[in-house]
């Protein structure tokens, strides 16, 4: 078997072949579970756990859970199966490629840390979140604070009870309804 992997960026462009296939990665895009379309990325995007499908001279390529592998912009050299943490560094949608980095550029780095004591808990104030895994009828969203949200299916617009088409490194937008500084999750 020979696996196909083509790539196209404003510097690069190919095909590259596999001769085993890719290395899964744990608990991520497998047994039917969707994957994060290229679209719904953007640059500063991250952190996603991702794994090395093929390294060489020329680049590196990563499964990150995403429609399409990333392409790692790094000088370490890494083996296929190895595991990092990466974000997204450049995403065209009309070429299918994102490139990825390992580390967070300044330009990309948050505004301060919301707190929760100021916290707008009644339900008005939208604040923009990442979903960051989803297990059984909850998810949890980093929206910038210093403790992540709990989304509980029940309080989902447009929910018939279930997270469904939630997936982590989805963009959601969130309001407070609940807010304790002593837990270590908000609703």
């Amino acid at each position: 078997d020979l696996y196909l992997l083509c790539q196209s960026s404003s510097c690069w462009s190919g095909l590259q072949a596999l001769v085993e296939p890719p290395p899964p990665l744990g608990g991520r895009g497998a047994n039917g579970l969707r994957r994060l379309p290229l679209s719904s990325l953007q640059p500063g995007d991250g952190p996603f756990r991702a794994v090395v499908v093929s390294c060489t001279s020329a680049m590196t390529v990563l499964d990150f859970n995403c429609e399409v592998p990333g392409v790692l912009t790094s000088m370490r050299t890494y083996a296929p199966g190895d595991e990092c943490t990466v974000y997204c560094y450049e995403v065209n949608v009309e070429n299918k490629y994102c490139r990825v980095g390992l580390s967070v550029l300044p330009a990309w780095q948050r505004a301060p840390q919301l707190k929760v004591k100021d916290l707008n808990t009644t339900g008005v104030v939208v604040y923009e979140g990442i979903v960051q895994r989803v297990w059984g009828r909850r998810a949890v969203v980093d929206f910038n604070c210093e403790v992540q949200g709990v989304l509980h299916a029940v309080d989902m617009e447009n929910s018939s009870n279930t997270t469904e088409g939630l997936i982590a490194g989805h963009r959601v937008s969130v309001c407070v309804i609940s807010a304790r500084e002593s837990s270590s999750q908000e609703k």
